[in-house]
């Protein structure tokens, strides 16, 4: 609340730990001096160096936030690895246009190109335009390689951030284009059917 109060003119997204009933891995996106929104992290890894099952509750919604025209949906690392989950909620369910993701990626050698392959897939698979933010610098044994990607509906990649430095990215970003393309995907309408029908 107290960073949302400073935000005005620009929208931000913030990583935090959200105490409600539990704590969360959490990213409240800020806007004109408010909290718009708040996703929790869904799929917390507890494997190698991660080890956020032991300190984390699970995540259960996917939130979409609306910031002028966009309807924007966040995700936590993790959370966009995986086909199926919160970004195909948000996108494919909920009709975001833009999917923000904060994350803290360690580097090694060939997970650049890895995850250039998987975030082209998830932005083409989900009509939606994916924007990976991810951290720079290190912590203990853990290389962080910034490499933030911007990718477009159709899975072209629109812009790339400095690896292994902070940088600054500023893209202008198609929302026509992605409801455009998604005139052409039957998907979103069937979910709407199925959904009538269960009501």
């Amino acid at each position: 609340e107290a960073v949302a109060r400073s935000v005005t003119g620009l929208t931000a997204v913030v990583g935090f730990v959200d105490r409600r009933d539990d704590i969360y891995n959490a990213a409240a996106i800020l806007s004109e001096g408010q909290v718009a929104g708040v996703y929790h992290k869904t799929h917390l890894p507890n494997y190698g160096v991660f080890d956020e099952f032991r300190y984390f509750q699970v995540g259960r919604l996917s939130p979409l936030v609306q910031i002028g025209e966009a309807r924007i949906g966040l995700s936590i690392c993790e959370d966009i690895w995986y086909p199926e989950g919160p970004v195909v909620d948000q996108a494919l369910a909920g009709g975001a246009e833009v999917i923000i993701n904060i994350s803290s990626s360690p580097y090694h050698a060939g997970k650049r190109h890895l995850r250039e392959r998987m975030l082209a897939t998830r932005a083409a698979d989900n009509t939606a335009i994916i924007a990976y933010n991810n951290l720079v610098g290190g912590q203990d044994e853990l290389i962080f390689d910034g490499d933030s990607l911007v990718f477009d509906e159709t899975g072209e990649l629109l812009a790339r951030g400095l690896q292994f430095e902070e940088d600054l990215i500023v893209v202008d970003l198609d929302l026509d284009a992605v409801f455009r393309r998604r005139l052409h995907d039957p998907r979103r309408r069937q979910l709407e059917v199925e959904a009538e029908s269960e009501e």
